[in-house]
């Protein structure tokens, strides 16, 4: 998002310490009250001065408890459209004026997820992406690459989990494997197509929403095996299974992908 819409001047003070790890991001997007109708935000950004100061409450923000900075969407214009009245900005997670506490999972974990409220936080103006009201665009290039399998990472993981749950069999192979390591294969080659596209220039814009709805479909067949093959006794793969069900959650419910595939893809409802 910032090597899309930042200004040159954004993109080489915060593009070096992003790429190589020496400053830590966190993602202010969803809210308690707008997690997938995320237009529905209303964490506010109001000009004083040279400065916005942020009021508002965001939520599932990963790893905000280390993060450096925050790509923050706030509403500037309440008079706007509801598409049209957000703005982006890079805001100083070390200040006055944020607040966090973390979220504790059902599998155990409390590092992973925070809630963070603004109150009075402060950022430079000339620390907006884009201009004013363009903060959308930035959130749907994000949310399109974060809804990518850009990496072979996923179905390298998902298939090493399928592999060590083989390994543990003495008998048949339970249905739920059989089907996991299926799915995993097919996700493997998936991926490898849409990294041969991407080398080629191809611009998948929508399609994501495809990737991300068979992710979910292959990491919820990996976590019902890995109950089926391991049941509660052992905690990192029930662990597995746990983690999964929240892949039909973040990063855009499946109904929104399955919505956005039918509008944007098959041209259905137009």
């Amino acid at each position: 998002g910032l090597g899309r819409h930042g200004s040159k001047e954004l993109q080489q003070r915060f593009l070096p310490g992003m790429i190589d790890g020496t400053e830590r991001w966190c993602q202010g997007f969803s809210e308690p009250g707008a997690g997938s109708d995320l237009a529905a935000l209303t964490t506010s950004a109001t000009l004083e001065g040279d400065h916005y100061v942020i009021h508002g409450h965001k939520i599932w923000t990963s790893y905000s408890d280390v993060a450096d900075w925050c790509l923050l969407l706030a509403r500037t214009d309440s008079q706007a459209p509801r598409h049209k009245g957000i703005s982006a900005f890079i805001v100083s997670m070390k200040q006055p004026g944020v607040q966090q506490r973390p979220l504790r999972m059902i599998s155990g974990i409390t590092t992973e997820f925070g809630q963070v409220s603004f109150d009075g936080a402060t950022v430079p103006a000339d620390r907006m992406v884009g201009a004013p009201g363009e903060g959308w665009k930035l959130a749907m290039t994000v949310v399109g690459h974060e809804r990518e399998p850009s990496t072979l990472g996923y179905s390298a993981r998902y298939a090493k989990t399928v592999r060590v749950l083989a390994d543990r069999l003495d008998g048949p192979v339970p249905d739920e494997l059989a089907w996991a390591a299926v799915q995993s294969e097919m996700l493997r080659l998936h991926v490898r197509r849409r990294l041969s596209e991407q080398l080629d220039g191809v611009s998948h814009g929508p399609d994501g929403s495809l990737d991300k709805l068979l992710m979910t479909w292959v990491d919820q067949a990996v976590g019902h095996a890995a109950l089926s093959v391991a049941g509660t006794d052992d905690a990192d793969m029930f662990g597995t299974y746990l983690y999964s069900r929240a892949q039909s959650v973040m990063g855009g419910t499946s109904q929104i992908q399955k919505n956005i595939i039918a509008a944007r893809i098959l041209g259905l409802g137009a």
